[in-house]
């Protein structure tokens, strides 16, 4: 914030600066590289999307509302949201269970994200009772298909360990273990069978059943992968990533690593992240963080 008072001191300036998370979505058209981009709500909340619903008519999403952080869904097409999971503490990270049955979701007392108390939860997707899953910080995701299953991943020491979730018993068998930054994101694919982590250099690709680890073969000038999601396919993959005229984008990457740009904005124009594709392959919806920057003059203060 800078300040500056005039002469007389009755005026005062200064410099205000926010930024807005905003939830816009993707129209995926078949053969095209330039989808149709647009809001998926219009509103000051900072909202963040986390999964669909298996018809793909609606959305799931956590949003930071007065302090606290609720999850939410909202129907393509509506105009509000309805409140999924709120009440005194933090709820974040909604996933549907592959059957589309039940809602997983981490609570915690703060909304800080290395808070040590958080559960992971388990309730019907349309409320009731709410259960405890594990103790401590999980990242999660589920399939799309009712034989996907869904993986739990938890932080140990430099490696990033993988296992088999089951959503009334809890964590299951370890699948694979990687040295890698604990914060990297990750996605299942839809068909339950590959894990996408991006890493330092680019992509890998984990397979479910054989434990095989991959490196996703990289093409162009684009690095830095920050945010992925598996397509409807199973096959393609939506990652985030930089490149070196100073831009970030969303690319669509095929099996083979060549790259489609969907969506590019310059360095300090905006920030892309978390990526959710819709399991019919129509939608995909993502953060767009808008910054915003606005003079202000007080007078008579």
């Amino acid at each position: 914030m800078l300040l500056q008072s005039s002469v007389d001191g009755k005026r005062l300036i200064y410099q205000s600066d926010r930024h807005r998370d905003g939830i816009y979505l993707a129209e995926l058209r078949s053969g095209s590289t330039e989808p149709n981009v647009r809001p998926l709500m219009v509103d000051d909340w900072f909202n963040y999307p986390r999964d669909w619903t298996q018809d793909s008519k609606s959305l799931i999403f956590e949003s930071l509302r007065d302090a606290k952080r609720v999850i939410l869904r909202k129907t393509i097409g509506t105009e509000l949201a309805e409140v999924l999971v709120s009440g005194s503490e933090n709820y974040r990270w909604p996933a549907l269970t592959p059957n589309g049955d039940r809602l997983l979701f981490t609570v915690s007392p703060t909304a800080d994200v290395a808070d040590p108390s958080k559960r992971l939860m388990t309730m019907a997707k349309d409320g009731g009772a709410r259960f405890p899953l594990l103790a401590g910080f999980y990242t999660y995701h589920c399939g799309h298909t009712p034989s996907s299953g869904c993986v739990v991943a938890e932080v140990e020491g430099p490696q990033l360990i993988f296992s088999v979730l089951d959503p009334e018993k809890g964590k299951g068998a370890e699948i694979q273990r990687l040295d890698t930054d604990p914060n990297r994101d990750w996605s299942l694919s839809p068909d339950g069978t590959r894990i996408a982590i991006c890493d330092e250099n680019w992509i890998r690709v984990v397979t479910v059943a054989d434990h095989k680890v991959e490196s996703l073969p990289h093409r162009g000038n684009w690095t830095g992968a920050e945010r992925v999601t598996w397509a409807a396919d199973s096959k393609h993959l939506f990652a985030t990533a930089w490149s070196d005229h100073y831009s970030q984008a969303i690319l669509s990457i095929d099996p083979s690593g060549k790259v489609d740009v969907l969506n590019e904005i310059t360095e300090g124009s905006g920030w892309l992240e978390d990526l959710r594709a819709s399991p019919d392959g129509h939608y995909l919806a993502f953060t767009n963080r808008i910054f915003e920057r606005n003079v202000v003059m007080l007078e008579n203060f």
